[in-house]
């Protein structure tokens, strides 16, 4: 399963998420929580969450609560859910009752800063740093594979970024169009469909060009890349039946 099919996947798995607000779960079974949380936040958990750091790895019960009122995020730890919760919940009140925010970018260089007073985490507390690779605006858009930036407008020159863009960027990117529903949708309309499956092609060359052509460029950017890499057939009769498999047609 390649990466496009995996995103649709966790994009699916969130949607069922976010319809158990206000509750998480522990133990494989439900757990309700303990405080009166805002009807509009988001809260999940578990008993033996991994956390990664340069300080060691570890393993911890912990709450996750995605508030949109303050927009931010605040996580609790402890040795059982409900240990977890208190600590969440005493975060979530030093928050609202902060009087005065005051926010600092700590070495983040995308915008995002934290309350000096209640640690609010806030995503747009500042202007990004950093600056569109191309025109030079202020932008966090899209980091590119030099490790630069691109806004939003320039993205739209397919050509001038097109060698920039990461692969995992190009699988998202080709997802427009996509029914997150069914991971089996196809982004290449019927029309298109029909100019593959009714000719014979010589090179796989002549089928991304017929991507292009017809506006599916990411599309077509996507199985370059992979059949470069040998993930995808590079025989067009093989690449076709592949295509046949993959959308199942």
């Amino acid at each position: 399963m390649d990466l496009i099919h995996i995103i649709i996947i966790i994009l699916r798995i969130w949607s069922d998420l976010m319809e158990m607000v206000r509750k998480t779960i522990g133990k494989n079974k439900e757990y309700e929580c303990e405080y009166e949380w805002p009807n509009d936040c988001f809260i999940q958990g578990g008993d033996t969450g991994l956390v990664l750091s340069k300080k060691g790895s570890y393993k911890t019960a912990f709450v996750e609560v995605f508030l949109n009122n303050p927009k931010t995020f605040i996580r609790g730890e402890g040795a059982t859910i409900k240990d977890a919760e208190n600590k969440a919940w005493e975060q979530f009140n030093k928050i609202i009752n902060c009087k005065c925010h005051e926010f600092e970018r700590r070495n983040y260089d995308n915008g995002a800063g934290f309350c000096k007073n209640c640690g609010l985490f806030k995503s747009d507390a500042f202007e990004p740093t950093t600056k569109c690779k191309f025109c030079l605006n202020t932008t966090y858009y899209m980091r590119l594979i030099d490790n630069e930036m691109c806004c939003k407008e320039c993205l739209k020159d397919f050509d001038k970024v097109i060698e920039y863009i990461p692969d995992f960027m190009i699988s998202i990117l080709a997802m427009e169009g996509l029914n997150p529903d069914d991971i089996f949708s196809s982004p290449i309309e019927d029309s298109i469909k029909e100019l593959l499956l009714n000719r014979t092609f010589d090179s796989v060359a002549q089928i991304t060009e017929i991507l292009e052509k017809n506006k599916n460029r990411y599309v077509a950017e996507l199985f370059k890349r992979n059949i470069k890499k040998g993930e995808y057939p590079n025989q067009p009769d093989k690449l076709i039946s592949f295509m046949k498999q993959y959308y199942q047609w």
